[in-house]
């Protein structure tokens, strides 16, 4: 952590492996042994700090069982038929399966901000490169989760998704997030599925097109992350289900998240992505 003149810096280097980590992660059998019940299904489980959890996460962070769970990143948590791969600065996420539900996933999971106000955000952003495009679906977009007021234990009440704007083979660029990028989507918690209970308010901003600010208009109190014990809030996403996302392959690089505290303090966080090898 470094005190700056505006804030505070935390730059962190996430080391992985060059060789590929295969999902699903979160069933890797060699730590379920230390922590089945936070392994099988977290948002049932113990606290995130009981020992069981941190043994099963300290598992997950060891070279020979990926690593997949790299603090604050959890590659692959809950995804079939796809891996991640590090190299030098960025880490790559590719599907070679035809399965119509292939797709990655890295969850940043911190609970320093969750369910923390979500008006103290200020900006997100990542870089990437797409290797190959595979069949041009939903080939990469970060996951914006929020809810309307905190303590509400329900999964999300807003998922809203952030594309990327040229996806064609051999593209690079930015996704840049703010208080007022619109969204590419935005997709409330099926009211039909028992995670989803109690539903949000009818008029809650969670609109296709909407931005942050938005959001905050119509709920005010909003906080950030999911709600169902889980600790994320981005995730960073390559292929999406009902698609045959094959061949897709995606590297991302030099994410960054600023926020502010409740003295309107800066804190900025920044990843950059390595191999171990």
């Amino acid at each position: 952590k470094v005190c700056l003149e505006y804030g505070f810096l935390n730059d962190v280097v996430v080391k992985g492996s060059a060789t590929p980590i295969a999902g699903k992660t979160k069933e890797t059998p060699a730590c379920l042994a230390d922590g089945s019940f936070c392994g099988e299904d977290l948002t049932t489980g113990g606290d995130f700090n009981s020992d069981g959890c941190q043994k099963y996460f300290n598992c997950l962070g060891k070279e020979e069982n990926g690593p997949s769970f790299i603090e604050p990143w959890w590659f692959n948590r809950d995804v079939t038929d796809s891996s991640f791969r590090f190299e030098e600065g960025k880490v790559c996420a590719g599907i070679s399966s035809t399965a119509g539900n292939s797709k990655t996933s890295m969850e940043l999971w911190d609970q320093d901000f969750l369910g923390e106000p979500l008006k103290q955000f200020r900006e997100f952003k990542v870089d990437y490169d797409i290797e190959n495009s595979g069949n041009g679906g939903s080939v990469a977009f970060v996951n914006f989760y929020v809810r309307a007021q905190p303590g509400r234990e329900i999964y999300y009440d807003c998922n809203f998704v952030f594309r990327a704007t040229d996806v064609s083979t051999g593209a690079n660029g930015t996704i840049t997030i703010d208080l007022d990028t619109p969204s590419s989507s935005a997709r409330k918690c099926p009211a039909n599925k028992d995670y989803c209970t109690p539903p949000g308010p009818i008029d809650d901003g969670c609109v296709n097109e909407n931005s942050i600010n938005d959001y905050l208009e119509a709920n005010p109190n909003a906080v950030f992350g999911v709600g169902n014990k889980e600790w994320y809030t981005f995730v960073l996403t390559n292929g999406s289900t009902g698609q045959n996302n094959e061949n897709l392959d995606v590297c991302w690089s030099d994410v960054s998240f600023t926020r502010v505290d409740e003295a309107g303090t800066k804190i900025v966080n920044t990843f950059e992505f390595t191999s171990l090898n």
